[in-house]
């Protein structure tokens, strides 16, 4: 018995130096040239398949663990030490110690599954190794939160996990445990909506550490605008109309940073980008103009360089000359026109509100363009046309300098820019309202046209020209003193 013990003992001293001799895990970074990457173990061994790579993850969040490439020693094979971390990753500390403890822990247990695998003579496969390690470390993988070990968790999926737990009580207010009402869930569906549309429209996806000043500048852009959402299915979910800037500031800046934070409690971001001064809730009105009758008929009459531009014209025109948003005018379709006492009349369901409303054609340039496409409207994206329009206003001339002050990069600024360059698709609903203000409509009926609930919702709208306004005051003041001076009795 004690001989078999002995020599037992001794067949695993060997092995365990042939084991280190053939095999010995190596650590590398996986992208080497970026910011951030994730760490790689690579072993090859006779028994086993070749170029055998294990994701460093961590098994608290079962995510792939991502360092700064400036804190990771090629030569060791490990991090840097901690008093070595530039001041910049300094909080990144936890992230990269937890890196080092588990590249000591992973050369640990790779050495005792492959003497195991000696001993009772088994056959060492990358998935045998693979699923070993998990065990070992911890790492294993779970029904709903499966290992990713491409790439980490995107600022879209974390916040949809997060809204998962709200809705079924797993992921609770941190202050007093409750759970979240449904407004609340409301809110951060909508700001979650918002950014997955933003990177639908940069045709990109988002991670916490892609979050710097130049994204938060674009997404802050991207509010200001109105953009059509669309579904995997290729239609519309829903329509982001250009949002107030207490909107902004006070729901989605407000959210994002509550989930960045997050974040960065959970170990899934190292990211502290909404700590940073320019990461602001935006407190001033954003700039926006509406063209008067003169510059709508230029665009009118400017000619096109090609079909696409010819359909962004009329488009445009069209929600110029109706009020509707450009989710409504831009479907617009036969059966949406009626004729009601000798007046035709457009008679639509808002995508938005989902209330009715009922437009007259009023002017003779958009009776021209439904006739030309026989009522049946073509489509195109608001994306598409908002660039077009642009060029096709500069060729309009219309190129008057508007200034107004903008807080970009946490800095405000003095902005001069010719009108074309601020012309987008909702500028089309914001010019049909006012232009009818200009011709003394009242704002009741002129509600009645825009759908919009109160007087107050509908003067966001109004964007009077401040050198028509001036105009207008001193024709109104002349006629005024006119009507004194013939009133005056000369004795």
């Amino acid at each position: 018995m004690y001989y078999q013990m002995y020599y037992q003992f001794k067949k695993i001293s060997y092995l365990c130096k042939k084991t280190v001799a053939n095999i010995i895990p190596k650590f590398y970074l996986k992208n080497k040239n970026r910011e951030f990457s994730s760490i790689l173990m690579k072993i090859y061994h006779r028994g086993v398949d070749k170029d055998f790579n294990y994701p460093l993850i961590a098994p608290s969040s079962l995510r792939v663990l991502y360092v700064p490439t400036v804190c990771w020693d090629a030569e060791t094979q490990a991090p840097i030490k901690k008093s070595l971390i530039p001041q910049k990753y300094k909080n990144k500390t936890a992230t990269i110690d937890l890196t080092r403890t588990i590249i000591d822990k992973i050369k640990g247990c790779t050495e005792e599954i492959v003497v195991n695998c000696e001993l009772n003579n088994i056959i060492i496969t990358n998935n045998y190794l693979k699923n070993e390690l998990n065990n070992k470390l911890g790492v294993v993988k779970k029904k709903d939160n499966q290992i990713d070990e491409e790439k980490p968790l995107s600022l879209v999926e974390y916040y949809e996990q997060k809204i998962s737990g709200m809705k079924d009580g797993s992921f609770v207010q941190p202050k007093n445990g409750k759970k979240y009402d449904e407004d609340t869930i409301d809110s951060h569906i909508t700001c979650k909506k918002c950014l997955q549309g933003f990177d639908i429209y940069k045709n990109r996806i988002t991670y916490f550490q892609d979050i710097n000043n130049d994204w938060y500048d674009e997404y802050i852009l991207f509010l200001n605008e109105e953009q059509e959402i669309f579904n995997n299915e290729g239609k519309i979910d829903f329509i982001k109309e250009p949002y107030a800037i207490n909107t902004i500031g006070h729901k989605h800046i407000k959210n994002l940073k509550f989930i960045m934070r997050r974040a960065l409690k959970d170990g899934i971001s190292n990211s502290v980008e909404h700590d940073k001064e320019y990461f602001i809730r935006p407190n001033e009105p954003t700039f926006a103009i509406a063209l008067n009758e003169e510059e709508l008929r230029a665009i009118y009459d400017t000619k096109v360089l090609n079909e696409k531009e010819q359909i962004a014209k009329d488009l445009f025109l069209v929600g110029a000359y109706t009020c509707l948003r450009y989710s409504d005018f831009s479907i617009i379709k036969p059966h949406n026109f009626k004729t009601v006492d000798g007046i035709e009349i457009i008679r639509k369901a808002t995508q938005k509100t989902k209330v009715n409303v009922e437009i007259p054609l009023l002017w003779d340039e958009l009776k021209e363009i439904l006739n030309h496409y026989n009522y049946n409207l073509p489509y195109i994206n608001s994306q598409t046309l908002n660039e077009l329009i642009k060029n096709i206003a500069e060729r309009a001339k219309i190129n008057k300098i508007e200034e107004f002050y903008q807080t970009k990069g946490g800095e405000t600024k003095l902005i001069q820019e010719p009108r074309y360059k601020l012309i987008a698709s909702h500028t089309a609903r914001r010019s049909a309202a006012t232009n009818l203000i200009r011709r003394k409509y009242t704002y009741d009926e002129i509600r009645l046209l825009t759908g919009h609930k109160t007087n107050e919702q509908l003067q966001q709208y109004i964007k009077l020209d401040k050198e028509d306004n001036a105009v207008s005051m001193a024709k109104d003041f002349k006629k005024q003193m006119e009507t004194r001076n013939n009133n005056i009795t000369w004795n």
